[in-house]
């Protein structure tokens, strides 16, 4: 970040005009809703289930709070400024002040992290941040600036001490979602937190927040890669290796646009190209010479998303699937085959590609050559075997055909997905176009 900077104040900024709505938390757009009809307290506030108990999640309410205010931003809608005051209201009756920083606390235990009520949350600081900062601008209350301020300084105090920091083998900076030991360092977490105090930065130019945002990007920019394990970006550094879902995939791509949009550096920009070709979302269609049963494991199975459960299968060889992409696309470079079981994948086949489905030409041709990307992943009993094969010669076309003629001993041949990566320029400018509203959103009031 560049700019002038001064100390936090507690008051709030007296050159700021609070009578001015501010911009919604920039990455509202890549929180994931709970369903419409998740359960709420007595008061409306939604609550999350763990086991066979209802709970506060502050990150949730914090979550809920901006969109509910993205929502009033942009269409002046009365019910959901309604919400908003409802929600920021929770937070403001349940921030706990420490000695010289705040908290919201998570009032459960959560053994996955090793987390022991209470206990704080990157996610719920950096959210709970913004929320604060548009009450206050909405209202004019400076209560909600003080929270905030304080909630910024939670990501001064180690985890060890009550706040949100620790740091990567190496001593840079991460800002915690689950600030147990061993330290998690989950992705999005860290981002969510540092929109938070990217927005604080925005409306203060405070030193303070300017100096924890600018350390969590340079962070952030060294351990990128430790998240990235080829077909799929992973949630953290403790379950390492284990995949997210499609969803968590595509929050963390919008987070390293907005990334790339607070900071002008390319870097985010290359990585959210690059991953978005981890996404099935660009095949459009897929039909398969034969499968054991068409109704439950079809061929659309190689696409719906689900890599780590469903599946498509055949016991005929030679076998063929086609995959439709759409539209020609640019610089096919590698398949990524998801398998049911190491034996189910494929040992000799080819790849070809054609834009009439009359004219195939090959681009691929494997017989048991070992492939470029090997890796594995469980999700509950599930295993995915994936491997990728690169291609020699990247190739244009609209429809990938894989010719299937033995597997590695086993009469099956079973794949659960299939990933083709392309140029991503295209799409990657799509989205971040797409995105730009949130980013830069227009109020409806101004």
């Amino acid at each position: 970040l560049q700019g002038s900077t001064s100390s936090t104040s507690t008051t709030g900024p007296s050159n700021q005009n609070t009578s001015k709505l501010t911009n919604p938390y920039p990455l509202v757009c890549a929180i994931i809703p709970k369903p419409a009809d998740s359960p709420t307290d007595k008061n409306g506030i939604i609550m999350v289930k763990y086991g066979n108990k209802l709970e506060y999640n502050p990150g949730t309410i914090a979550a809920y709070a901006t969109i509910y205010y993205a929502n009033y931003y942009t269409t002046g809608s009365s019910s959901s400024l309604t919400n908003f005051l409802k929600y920021v209201g929770w937070l403001k009756n349940n921030f706990r002040v420490k000695s010289g920083y705040g908290i919201w606390e998570y009032k459960f235990d959560y053994s996955p992290y090793n987390q022991t009520a209470p206990w704080p949350s990157a996610i719920s600081q950096g959210i709970g941040i913004s929320a604060m900062l548009e009450a206050w601008k909405l209202t004019g209350d400076s209560a909600y600036f003080n929270i905030a301020s304080l909630a910024l300084q939670s990501f001064k105090v180690p985890c060890s001490q009550g706040g949100v920091k620790s740091s990567y083998t190496d001593g840079l900076v991460c800002y915690e979602a689950y600030p147990g030991l061993p330290s998690s360092h989950v992705l999005n977490g860290f981002m969510f937190a540092l929109a938070g105090i990217y927005d604080y930065y925005r409306l203060t130019n405070d030193q303070n927040a300017k100096e924890l945002f600018n350390n969590g990007v340079f962070s952030l920019r060294r351990h990128l890669a430790d998240y990235d394990i080829g077909f799929t970006s992973i949630y953290d550094q403790y379950y390492k290796y284990k995949a997210v879902a499609r969803d968590y995939h595509t929050m963390h791509i919008k987070q390293l646009l907005w990334l790339y949009h607070a900071t002008k550096d390319q870097f985010f920009y290359v990585y959210a190209k690059k991953w978005l070709n981890y996404d099935t979302g660009f095949i459009k269609s897929a039909t398969a010479s034969s499968s054991i049963d068409s109704r439950c494991c079809g061929p659309q199975k190689l696409y719906d998303g689900n890599k780590y459960y469903n599946y498509w299968s055949s016991n005929k060889f030679p076998v063929s699937v086609q995959l439709d992409m759409g539209e020609e696309v640019a610089k096919i470079s590698a398949i990524v085959l998801y398998g049911t079981l190491a034996n189910q994948l494929p040992k000799r086949f080819l790849v070809s590609v054609s834009n009439d489905r009359k004219r195939w030409i090959s681009i691929l041709s494997i017989n048991g050559n070992k492939p470029q990307l090997t890796n594995y992943n469980k999700t509950g009993t599930y295993e995915t075997f994936i491997w990728g094969y690169k291609i020699p010669n990247p190739a244009y076309a609209r429809f990938i055909k894989i010719t299937a003629y033995s597997t590695y001993g086993s009469k099956i041949l079973g794949l659960r997905e299939i990933d083709i990566h392309f140029d991503q320029t295209k799409n990657v400018n799509n989205m971040y176009n797409a995105l730009l509203a949130n980013f830069e959103p227009r109020p409806f009031a101004q």
